[in-house]
């Protein structure tokens, strides 16, 4: 099967374009963050839950 090279080139660069946003670092959550947000729910779970009561 031949395909175009142009066909080929614009594949490729669709596939690029994809995925280069998906291997940026800007929004990786740090061990820091991670321990800020455990903390933070574990101080929203002393809440009773609406439903339930329980919590």
């Amino acid at each position: 099967m031949k395909l175009p090279k142009v066909l080929i080139g614009a594949i490729i660069a669709g596939i690029a374009i994809h995925t280069l946003p998906s291997c940026s670092k800007d929004n990786d959550v740090t061990p820091k963050d991670k321990k800020e947000a455990e903390k933070k729910k574990q101080e929203n779970n002393n809440f009773p839950c609406p439903a339930c009561g329980m919590g």
